[in-house]
């Protein structure tokens, strides 16, 4: 959100960020659906949020809910997923099975649509680096104009994105920074990509971009 630039403070910063929170809760949920337990929704708000960049299925968000002995029933848990979702609050990005060029339904990855709201939530900044990076670039990518998935295969894992636009496809690996303890990792999956469109890493590094066994290294911020 823009307007805590105008903030020194944390405190106010976090005033600003609840303020806009509860106006989104109160105009854009509350007020144009039946929502009949407040605090949960704001539970499962809290779980995605708690688990930025990881897989999550509505089965497991119903578990989970399940286990802090909530009354829910999937039915709810998913409508108030999708109330998240319409508001602009989190977005939910699907996984792309890679070798069959086919969107899986069963998993996906949610991201805060504006990192701030995240913060105003756990009244914390994050400290997930990664994370918060992994958002910046996908937020980029889908100002672009890209369709963006998590790509994955029986024999691949850990793509954080592809992006399509037509006949245009990007591979996107996203870290902090590239050294030898992490490379492998990172650049295992792109590897393993039979195709000819770009892979790339980005990261902040300061090195200018550069290509290695068609892998395109770039900083982010460039």
């Amino acid at each position: 959100m823009p307007g805590r630039t105008a903030f020194d403070y944390e405190n106010k910063i976090y005033t600003y960020l609840n303020m806009i929170y509860s106006d989104i809760l109160q105009n854009d949920i509350l007020s144009r659906n039946v929502v009949f337990d407040v605090n949960e929704l704001g539970n499962i708000y809290k779980l995605i949020f708690d688990n930025i960049g990881k897989e999550l299925s509505y089965k497991n968000i119903y578990e989970i809910i399940k286990k802090n002995s909530s009354l829910l029933s999937h039915v709810t848990i998913v409508k108030y997923v999708e109330l998240l979702q319409s508001s602009f609050l989190v977005q939910k990005i699907n996984k792309y099975d890679l070798s069959g060029k086919k969107l899986l339904e069963n998993l996906y990855k949610y991201y805060p649509v504006d990192f701030g709201m995240r913060n105003a939530i756990f009244k914390s900044f994050a400290h997930n680096r990664g994370k918060i990076l992994e958002n910046i670039v996908l937020n980029e990518l889908k100002y672009r104009g890209y369709e963006v998935f998590i790509g994955t295969s029986r024999t691949i894992s850990g793509i954080d994105f592809v992006a399509k636009n037509n006949s245009e496809v990007l591979y996107f690996q996203v870290c902090e920074t590239i050294n030898q303890d992490n490379i492998k990792r990172e650049t295992k999956p792109l590897l393993k990509v039979n195709d000819s469109f770009p892979k790339i890493v980005l990261s902040l590094d300061w090195n200018e971009s550069y290509d290695e066994k068609g892998i395109q290294y770039k900083n982010m911020t460039s």
